[in-house]
């Protein structure tokens, strides 16, 4: 398995307290320092095996 494609999302599953979260992470070269951003998806099911997005927050 080679490293992601420059334009191809990174998925990782974060563990708290027993719940797992998804993110979503990209990274680029600015000024000769590499610069990450990532992005939280929603909430990671394992039964499911899916992402349940992110609630969306009252206004």
């Amino acid at each position: 398995m080679g490293r992601p494609k420059k334009d191809e999302l990174k998925l990782e599953l974060r563990e708290r307290n027993g719940v797992y979260y998804a993110y979503t992470s990209t990274s680029e070269w600015v000024d000769g320092k590499k610069i990450t951003h990532t992005t939280y998806e929603g909430r990671w099911d394992p039964e499911t095996k899916t992402v349940m997005p992110k609630r969306a927050r009252g206004k």
